[in-house]
């Protein structure tokens, strides 16, 4: 039955809310992680050592699709 169908996007992005039910959706923190990533590429050329590691929590967005 399709009451028993659950769907989950990724991203967050704007869309989720103007889709028809909206969409249930990840949070991936995009802009942050592109952000981190950058820093630790550039890091990593300029030859600075990186010991540590980056955890990052994504949060699920509740919506009408779950």
């Amino acid at each position: 039955m399709p009451e028993d169908v659950s769907v989950i996007g990724e991203d967050n992005s704007e869309l989720c809310e103007v889709c028809k039910p909206r969409l249930t959706s990840m949070d991936t923190m995009l802009g942050l992680s592109t952000v981190l990533s950058a820093h630790i590429l550039t890091d990593i050329l300029d030859g600075r050592t990186r010991n540590h590691q980056t955890i990052m929590e994504m949060e699920i967005i509740d919506r009408e699709t779950v």
